[in-house]
C-alpha cells in the first residue's frame, strides 16, 4: 500500500483526480519507470507497484482507497 496525505481542506481537486484516473496513472508512471542508478539517480531497484493507494486527511482519516490493477 502507498499512503498519501491530502493536506488541503478542499477535496474537489482530489475527487477530480480520482475520477479521471490521473492519480493512479501518475503513481504507475513514477514507480514503474526505470530510473538511473548512481550518483544522480535513485538507489532503489526493482520497484513493486502498490496494490492500493490510501489517501488520508491531515487528521489521519481515510478520504479514499484506490485499487491498482496488479
Amino acid at each position: 500500500m502507498l499512503l498519501l496525505h491530502w493536506l488541503r481542506d478542499d477535496t474537489a481537486p482530489l475527487d477530480a483526480t480520482l475520477r479521471d484516473g490521473s492519480l493512479a496513472a501518475a503513481v504507475r508512471g513514477a514507480l514503474g519507470h526505470p530510473h538511473p542508478v548512481g550518483e544522480d539517480g535513485t538507489r532503489v531497484r526493482d520497484r513493486t507497484l502498490p496494490r492500493r493507494i490510501e489517501i488520508r486527511d491531515r487528521n489521519n482519516q481515510v478520504l479514499a482507497n484506490v485499487e491498482l490493477a496488479a
